[in-house]
């Protein structure tokens, strides 16, 4: 029997607002791949069989294994390959001490979304001709594209986390649990 999806716990995306807020970009990688971690746990937890947790302790340590499991489960492989991509950025950030983010790195993030997008929801919004208007900047309105790197990877990041979200939300209906 299928089990809901406790999408509420995510607590409104705290994490990935506060991603956007920041100027530290690399607060903002750990942020954005936190909420991607988190949102994948959801569906781990639901989907894991109960009597499993007699045979495993506890979810995977690694995000990697995490996504590998999610995958296994039925998660959308286009959505574990934007995720892979974003953990990817974030290890290179924990792990090359004065890694810059690159316009070719959240590019590649976009192609991970675009495929993403057109296997989980084609009527979201495109990344490349999308923008984002924060109250924190006076509600400036930003196009993607317009200000580097790093607010593309806001925006990406924030769409995959959304992407993932609606997907959440798309099981929970098909298996009978109402909006959250």
């Amino acid at each position: 029997m299928a089990k809901r999806i406790d999408i509420e716990s995510l607590a409104g995306f705290e994490h990935l607002l506060a991603a956007l807020e920041t100027e530290d970009v690399l607060g903002t990688v750990l942020r954005a791949q936190l909420q991607v971690e988190q949102t994948i746990e959801l569906f781990l937890n639901a989907n894991v069989a109960d009597d499993m947790w007699e045979v495993v302790d506890s979810l995977p340590q690694s995000f990697a294994q995490k996504v590998a499991l999610a995958a296994a489960l039925g998660f959308p492989k286009e959505l574990c390959f934007a995720a892979n991509a974003l953990n990817q950025i974030r290890n290179k950030f924990a792990h090359k001490a004065g890694w810059a983010l690159k316009e070719e790195d959240t590019q590649k993030l976009v192609d991970k979304y675009e495929a993403a997008r057109a296997a989980v929801d084609p009527a979201s919004y495109e990344m490349r001709k999308s923008s984002i208007q924060l109250h924190i900047r006076g509600g400036e309105r930003i196009d993607f594209g317009t200000k580097g790197p790093a607010w593309d990877f806001k925006m990406v990041s924030g769409g995959i986390a959304t992407l993932i979200v609606k997907y959440l939300v798309k099981q929970n209906l098909e298996n009978g649990f109402g909006l959250p």
